[in-house]
């Protein structure tokens, strides 16, 4: 008797088991796919009308486009950062180098927006905003995640402005 007639039953099942694991596997990365692809759409058509909208700000916002085109995370983060530097006339390169950092995470960070908005009311010590940034960008668990929410609180309770009308106001 040979191994396949003593094992048929075990090696349909195990065939069954490894295309079913296949197909599902390329179902999934295909819808991960799309909507990475819907959310990039997304950010390009609100950065494409901030560019209409806010011709002075074209040069900038398209840097913000190419950044959000070559990312594979945080597409909205990024969009977010375009809309900032239209409302907030300070602190264009530090929310720009951001949205760099954004664009180069590897995972999806909804803290960037966050942490740009923290650049804009802290009016000083933007390495320490950086810092932050590059910090989210390593952080691959919740316990790094967490650690860069304190570290959020931290900054935003040293931060000059309160809130980000007041920081629009100021101007």
């Amino acid at each position: 008797m040979t191994f396949l007639n003593r094992h048929g039953g075990l090696m349909k099942r195990i065939c069954f088991l490894l295309i079913t694991f296949v197909i599902t596997q390329t179902f999934y990365s295909a819808t991960a796919r799309s909507a990475a692809a819907d959310a990039r759409t997304e950010a390009i058509n609100k950065i494409d009308k901030l560019i209409s909208t806010y011709p002075n700000y074209a040069q900038n916002l398209k840097e913000l486009r190419l950044l959000a085109l070559a990312a594979s995370h945080n597409f909205l983060s990024i969009a977010d950062i375009a809309r900032i530097t239209t409302e907030v006339h300070y602190h264009t390169l530090l929310l720009i180098d951001i949205a760099k950092i954004a664009s180069e995470t590897r995972h999806d960070c909804d803290c960037f927006t966050d942490i740009a908005v923290l650049a804009v009311l802290k009016l000083s010590e933007s390495s320490k905003v950086m810092a932050l940034a590059r910090q989210a960008k390593e952080a691959t668990s919740s316990s790094d995640m967490r650690k860069v929410s304190s570290a959020m609180k931290r900054l935003r309770n040293e931060a000059e402005l309160k809130t980000y009308d007041e920081a629009i106001h100021r101007q």
